[in-house]
């Protein structure tokens, strides 16, 4: 009787170990069933950076546009040219005179050092100053740089062969023997001429400048009053 006891004991134990067995087995199922494992989502490579694109080369310049160009820039050279030629005949032809007529006895500019009065031997001579014709000359530079037409270029040009070396040679001469008397009153240079305002007779009265004053009336006191006493010792 106490085996079949001990045997039952026994049993229960048995069945309750397999019991609790076969509970952590489903247990450790379940666990497997739900657990979910995460893993990191390996880097994306950083893409390559793109290469520059290479610049586009530039347009080669139409050929009419380049011979355009040429023949405008080789216009306007040769009216610089022109300029020059023509200031240094002016030059030349002024010089030549000095020197077929005389040297200067007395020689004033006026206060804008833009004309000259002189005495020269048996003359009165006036004129433009050397700066001016300079200034002219390369203001006139100044502009044939700014034309781009060739048929403009050639235009100044040939204006400036026929005119320039006229005007920059241009004197205005009066004989002494012409000048009766001649003074300084009210800040100019008065001029009594023999024959008055005959025709052919230049006068120097009538040339004006600088806002349309006479050209006796733009030289400084004591240049003017050198000039006067330099004349009047002439003609007396």
């Amino acid at each position: 009787m106490r085996f079949v006891n001990k045997l039952f004991v026994f049993a229960v134990v048995l069945c309750g170990v397999l019991g609790v067995y076969k509970i952590g087995q489903a247990f450790r199922g379940d666990d497997r069933r739900d657990v979910v494992v995460v893993r990191e989502a390996p880097e994306a490579p950083e893409a390559p950076e793109a290469p520059e694109a290479p610049e586009a080369p530039e347009a080669p310049e139409h050929p009419e546009a380049v011979e355009a160009h040429a023949i405008a820039g080789h216009a306007v050279a040769a009216a610089e040219a022109a300029v020059d030629a023509a200031l240094a005949s002016a030059d030349a032809a002024i010089a030549s005179s000095h020197a077929a007529s005389g040297r200067y006895q007395v020689r004033i500019l006026t206060t804008n050092r833009a004309a000259f009065l002189s005495l020269r031997d048996d003359h009165l001579v006036a004129g433009l100053s050397d700066s001016l014709r300079r200034a002219v000359a390369l203001e006139m530079k100044r502009e044939m740089s700014k034309e781009s037409s060739g048929k403009v270029g050639r235009a100044i040009e040939e204006a400036v062969r026929s005119g320039v070396s006229k005007i920059m040679q241009k004197e205005i001469t009066v004989p002494v023997s012409e000048i009766r008397d001649i003074d300084y009153k009210n800040n100019r240079i008065v001029i009594a001429y023999k024959h008055g305002d005959a025709p052919g007779m230049i006068n120097f009265e009538t040339i004006k400048s600088d806002g349309d004053r006479s050209l006796l009336q733009q030289f400084s006191e004591s240049d003017a009053r050198k000039f006067v006493a330099a004349v009047k010792a002439r003609i007396h």
